[in-house]
């Protein structure tokens, strides 16, 4: 009817974070398991990566993480190292490193993470989710806030609002008739 209900907007939100979580978990099991099979730690790999300084920055993470897992796809790593930033801060800390890797703890490798084929919007919806729930979580607030700010008063949010906080939010995002 060109409106999402409150219930809706919340569940879809909440499906996004959760697929989004298990592909973190996936990709962190997949690490632990190079570790593991490397005979290395957590620790041994936050100074490979950090070098001298108190972080790990993106193209020494990016260059190990595909080494230490070379099926690991771009987009993968991407979202591997926004997990670990935790802060938003440009750099991963020791803390944050030791934080996302063991979250996951000592479990198998998991199945491999596949992209289906005609998933490119799916995955990209998904991205976007999953930056909103990230931002929301930073700053305190919730999905029901967001809702009642798009929503503006009303039980729903309209197409209109919905597409334009989302064409300000992410302007690569095409609406499809």
């Amino acid at each position: 009817d060109g409106s999402v209900s409150k219930e809706e907007f919340t569940k879809r939100i909440a499906e996004v974070d959760s697929a989004s979580k298990a592909v973190t978990e996936a990709i962190c099991a997949r690490v632990n398991s190079a570790l593991r099979r490397e005979g290395k730690t957590v620790d041994e790999l936050f100074q490979a990566l950090a070098g001298v300084k108190d972080a790990v920055h993106w193209p020494d993470f990016r260059s190990l993480f595909a080494s230490l897992e070379p099926t690991l796809r771009e987009e993968q790593l991407e979202h591997l190292w926004r997990c670990f930033d935790t802060d938003g801060d440009g750099g991963i800390s020791r803390e944050e490193f030791r934080k996302a890797l063991s979250t996951v703890g000592i479990t198998p490798p998991a199945p491999r993470i596949t992209q289906p084929s005609a998933a490119s919007s799916e995955l990209a919806l998904q991205e976007v989710c999953q930056r909103i729930g990230e931002a929301l979580r930073r700053q305190g607030q919730t999905v029901d806030k967001l809702f009642d700010a798009l929503a503006a008063g009303r039980m729903e949010v309209r197409w209109p609002d919905f597409r334009d906080f989302f064409a300000q939010l992410e302007p690569s995002l095409k609406e499809v008739d």
